[in-house]
């Protein structure tokens, strides 16, 4: 697989993320990932990289999750994201839609993230509750607009559509960094403070 171009590289990623791989069993995964492994490189077994390096965690060696596979993260997270930016008319559809849509983000970056340091550790307490914050935070933060308008009984069409419709863009944005910052080593964090 040679990525000497861009275009080649886009073909890459969109076969990667294709989300038919999710239909291959673990066995025709585990399978894929021992030929990846070996370094065969047979005519036949074409798409064997693909659905290893899309469906195999790459530091632990093991099949990631059907519903934390990169291929499934699009199809996931799109009808999640539409339902926490729809008007909602209270505090609680919204918290709800919210807690769903970053319990699922917060789900995928464990599941996926760099555990070469950790291999055979078990997930400590430390972590487990650093996770239920990151959720129970974003959650209440991805609500605000609509705790806004209803704390404040906003009636004014232009600062509901604001609230609403322009706050939630940038206030997600915020959100995904502090989420990355949370599985980020101390080093990267400290150097991204050290800038501001």
């Amino acid at each position: 697989m040679f990525l000497n171009s861009f275009l080649s590289r886009v073909k890459l990623w969109f076969n990667l993320l294709d989300p038919s791989s999710l239909l291959s069993s673990d066995a025709e995964i585990q399978k894929a990932h021992s030929l990846l492994r070996s370094g065969e490189n047979r005519e036949k077994d074409a798409p064997a990289p693909t659905l290893a390096l899309s469906s195999v965690h790459a530091d632990s060696g093991a099949v990631l999750p059907l519903v934390f596979r990169p291929p499934a993260f699009l199809p996931i997270s799109a009808p999640l994201v539409v339902a926490s930016f729809l008007p909602h008319s209270g505090v609680k559809p919204a918290l709800f839609w919210q807690f769903l849509l970053q319990s699922y983000s917060t789900g995928f970056n464990y599941a996926n993230r760099n555990s070469s340091s950790e291999q055979g550790k078990t997930t400590s307490l430390k972590q487990l509750l650093l996770i239920a914050g990151t959720v129970s935070y974003t959650a209440c933060a991805g609500a605000l607009p609509q705790i806004f308008i209803n704390r404040l009984r906003v009636r004014s069409a232009p600062v509901q559509t604001f609230l609403r419709s322009i706050l939630p863009i940038p206030l997600s944005g915020e959100l995904f960094i502090l989420k990355l910052e949370n599985y980020s080593t101390p080093a990267i964090v400290n150097k991204r403070v050290q800038t501001l």
